[in-house]
């Protein structure tokens, strides 16, 4: 909120091209409308990002083991080793970034053969996942929305509880 307030005209990047393609299905009329737009992508983009952040740090509570380079958590669990990538939710991926995070989980196997590297997603479940990340990361384990805090916490009923505490 407080980047918000100091936001002024010459912090908003303003794509010609983009505008000039949305600007009637959107209704952006004047420049305050333009401004309240890209006020509001700002806000939108800015709460997504902080609060996957904050998932990604709720899940690493479940785990003191220190990961591997670009990858989220490690977890020790029954005497296997997990290296896990934890992006928020089931969102579309593009196609490269999701080849490179595979190759990041696939690269942790390399250097522990002995580990199981899996993708995790805080929300969503398997028919959420976009087309990209079942096409382009089928190499490793996926894991998505309420298995995913079974999965690291052992309780089938972490999600509904961190659910909870949320809406507190």
């Amino acid at each position: 909120i407080e980047s918000i307030e100091k936001l002024s005209a010459r912090d908003l990047e303003i794509n010609p091209f983009l505008i000039s393609t949305i600007k009637h299905q959107f209704n952006i009329n004047s420049t305050y409308d333009l401004a309240e737009w890209l006020v509001k992508q700002r806000i939108e983009r800015g709460t997504v990002t902080g609060f996957g952040n904050t998932l990604q740090n709720i899940a690493k509570e479940f785990s003191n083991e220190k990961p591997f380079p670009g990858l989220t958590m490690r977890l020790k669990k029954n005497g296997k080793t997990y290296n896990l990538m934890i992006k928020s939710g089931p969102n579309p991926y593009p196609m490269q970034p999701a080849k490179d995070m595979e190759k990041i989980l696939l690269d942790s196997k390399e250097t522990d053969p002995n580990s199981i590297p899996i993708f995790c997603m805080c929300y969503g479940n398997e028919d959420a996942v976009s087309s990209v990340v079942k096409t382009h990361m089928n190499n490793v384990k996926r894991l998505v929305g309420k298995e995913f805090w079974a999965f690291i916490s052992g309780d089938s009923n972490c999600r509904k509880k961190i659910l909870t505490i949320a809406k507190e």
